[in-house]
């Protein structure tokens, strides 16, 4: 399987928006930009960073993460 390169922008968008991550695993290039109403502004920041560290405390942790083979193993586990 040959390596994506993913920024840290995708990568939020990776983890936040499934439908933005089936786009781009089926190898499109979804925009990155999020196109809100004036006044709205998103929280995917802090939740991004929530949701990474809550994934690395439980990598760290879990005797179930060291047992997983693959990058797609990792995604779908926790």
């Amino acid at each position: 399987m040959a390596i994506k390169q993913i920024n840290v922008t995708q990568l939020k968008y990776a983890c936040l928006d499934a439908e933005w991550r089936e786009q781009w695993l089926r190898g499109e290039n979804p925009p990155t930009r999020f196109f809100a109403p004036t006044g709205i502004s998103p929280a995917y920041g802090t939740l991004f960073h929530k949701l990474a560290e809550d994934y690395t405390g439980w990598l760290v942790t879990s005797e179930k993460a060291a047992t997983l083979a693959d990058a797609d193993s990792l995604w779908h586990e926790q």
